[in-house]
């Protein structure tokens, strides 16, 4: 019980971080909303499987991130050619 709470309070301060972080970088709100189903599969998760969870979370939206930013990059150039 005692690790649940510690990944449950640690977790939720890192989305919230997390969460921060995608508003600064993408500043699009959407972006959070697609955020919830991964939040609620973390939910559902217990003990190592919650800390497993949140850190295919992470890479997912590393992952989703990324291809956004080099869409925007290639959008960028498109539009300036």
């Amino acid at each position: 019980m005692h690790h649940d709470r510690y990944f449950g309070a640690a977790g939720f301060v890192m989305q919230s971080i997390y969460v921060v972080i995608l508003l600064t970088i993408v500043g699009s709100p959407v972006l959070v909303i697609l955020f919830a189903p991964l939040q609620l599969s973390v939910k559902r998760a217990h003990g190592r499987h919650r800390f497993f969870a949140v850190a295919i979370s992470f890479l997912v939206w590393a992952l989703v991130l990324s291809l956004l930013r080099i869409a925007n990059v290639s959008v960028a150039d498109f539009l300036v050619d």
